[in-house]
């Protein structure tokens, strides 16, 4: 029997988590979460005023981190910017984000690349959904998932939207 959708983005950010761990032990004093998981799409709203409202239900983690209004500055700043050729996108980012290149380096290449497997597994859970991608300017804005430095991509599909979250904190 074929997995859910939600078994599949269950599955996909699980991967993604341990990669990070990986991450953890092949790069000392570096860490970071890769995480993957969808929000609600409303589709009286913009792809921006989405995952703005999603934010919005994130209020209690900007009043425990930060004084002010934090928030505010999220949703004047945030920027969302298309991606034209989402297949050469993902193959160029995904390798360093999957810590290709170190894990060639310190055992060979045996087997498929990490960056390859994530990349397998994000074509197969949109097989049936076409989607549109672009990026977040997150690395100078204050997001419930991110790090220190991070790459992170926004899938919408007809009926969805997706954050795939790359990053890496010292």
């Amino acid at each position: 029997m074929p997995y859910s959708k939600k078994e599949q983005e269950v599955h996909l950010s699980g991967f993604l988590e341990a990669i990070s761990s990986l991450k953890d032990i092949i790069t000392p004093n570096l860490g970071g979460f890769n995480s993957f998981f969808s929000i609600t799409k409303l589709n009286d709203l913009s792809l921006r005023e989405n995952i703005i409202a999603f934010l919005e239900t994130e209020k209690n983690y900007y009043r425990q981190f930060r004084e002010g209004d934090p928030l505010g500055k999220v949703k004047e700043k945030l920027k969302l910017n298309p991606i034209t050729d989402p297949e050469t996108e993902l193959h160029h980012t995904l390798p360093y984000w999957c810590c290709d290149e170190k894990l060639v380096d310190k055992f060979g290449r045996n087997g498929y690349l990490l960056s390859e497997i994530v990349y397998r597994m994000i074509c197969e859970f949109f097989k049936t959904d076409p989607y549109k991608l672009y990026t977040i300017n997150s690395d100078d804005l204050w997001l419930p998932w991110n790090d220190m430095m991070s790459q992170d991509y926004v899938f919408e599909t007809n009926t969805e939207i997706y954050i795939l979250h790359l990053g890496e904190s010292t």
